[in-house]
């Protein structure tokens, strides 16, 4: 039996947060390692805890090696401050790296309603996994009725942009340190 058939994508639960806690952490730029409950309550948390039915997991056997998590954004908007207050104040190094915990209004009026994030362990990488966690994603959210896609990318990222560029993502903005990415659905 290969590695390819030993993989399998399902639905996350809650309770798989520390494993996806962990992989966020892992697969993070050396800058936010230094601030590990900064990565976590950013990109992985809320999508857990607070729309779960829009979190797949990649897994090899037993052990989860990667994820894709999406949000409506416009139910992030409204849920993530109130709910993540208390943690959002103690980590106030969010302003300090000119981050925002709000999705952009005007990407949810143009039609980019829900937004995702995707890691994958260095292992499993560039072996078509992330496309199969992406098509799970789309899929799923086109059912919901969502029109767009947006995301953001560590300008560095070269392999993640060509990755995000092939599926069909194209840069809406740059920022300091980072690209804002869209996608149309059809």
């Amino acid at each position: 039996m290969s590695v390819e058939e030993t993989l399998t994508i399902e639905n996350a639960k809650p309770a798989h947060i520390d494993e996806l806690r962990k992989i966020c952490i892992a697969t993070t730029n050396e800058h936010f390692k230094k601030r590990p409950e900064l990565v976590t309550l950013l990109f992985c948390d809320y999508y857990i805890l607070c729309q779960p039915e829009l979190t797949f997991i990649l897994k090899d056997g037993e052990k989860i090696v990667g994820y894709i998590m999406g949000a409506d954004a416009g139910r992030y908007v409204k849920e993530f401050i109130p709910l993540f207050k208390t943690a959002v104040r103690k980590v106030s190094l969010i302003r300090a790296l000119g981050l925002s915990v709000r999705p952009d209004k005007t990407l949810i009026k143009q039609g980019f309603d829900y937004h995702l994030h995707i890691n994958i362990l260095k292992p499993y990488t560039g072996k078509g996994y992330g496309k199969k966690l992406m098509d799970k994603l789309v899929e799923t959210v086109k059912l919901r009725g969502a029109k767009g896609l947006y995301l953001g990318v560590g300008e560095d990222n070269d392999g993640a942009t060509r990755f995000y560029k092939k599926y069909g993502f194209t840069t809406n903005k740059r920022y300091k340190g980072w690209l804002s990415m869209v996608m149309k659905l059809k």
